[in-house]
């Protein structure tokens, strides 16, 4: 087999990633089993009221999909999933998010869908079809957002994995 040439930046950013998460791990104290699940448990309902946090609305159960309505989008660390993004808004072009990705492995599984209000760049009707289309994508099961992939002329998803 032929040894691939190395890519120095990405070589050099992830050695140093990966000598900071070392260096991290090696000062903390060992952890038993109970203690990591227990520790996993805690950052994983952080990151739930995260995402709860500026929930106005939520939407009774369409499809697969429950969609909740943010007062406006939070500044970032949403986890995994899908984000979409709005290319006619300058900032905060954030406009929805899907949490998780349990849709691939259980087609019966409620996804959670977290969007904008809508407003005069992000209407409700393109709202409305944009939830349409995410919900025609996820039932499909296409893998639509990674890389980063152009799902309209006007909507980009995007895959936090």
């Amino acid at each position: 087999m032929r040894k691939q040439k190395p890519r120095p930046l990405l070589n050099a950013y992830h050695r140093k990633q990966n000598a900071l998460s070392a260096a991290h791990a090696a000062a903390q104290p060992p952890m038993s089993t109970d203690q990591w699940l227990k520790q996993y448990a805690d950052l994983r309902r952080q990151k739930y009221e995260y995402l709860q946090q500026n929930v106005v609305q939520t939407d009774p159960v369409a499809g697969m999909i429950q969609w909740s309505m943010w007062s406006h989008a939070p500044d970032g660390g949403l986890g995994h999933g899908i984000h979409y993004h709005d290319s006619l808004r300058t900032d905060d072009n954030l406009v929805a998010f899907i949490r998780g990705f349990a849709w691939k492995r259980d087609p019966d599984a409620i996804v959670q869908g977290y969007y904008i209000r809508p407003d005069d760049i992000t209407t409700a009707k393109v709202m409305a079809d944009l939830k349409q289309q995410i919900a025609e994508l996820l039932a499909a099961n296409t893998q639509h957002y990674y890389p980063e992939t152009w799902i309209t002329e006007r909507f980009l998803a995007c895959g936090n994995c």
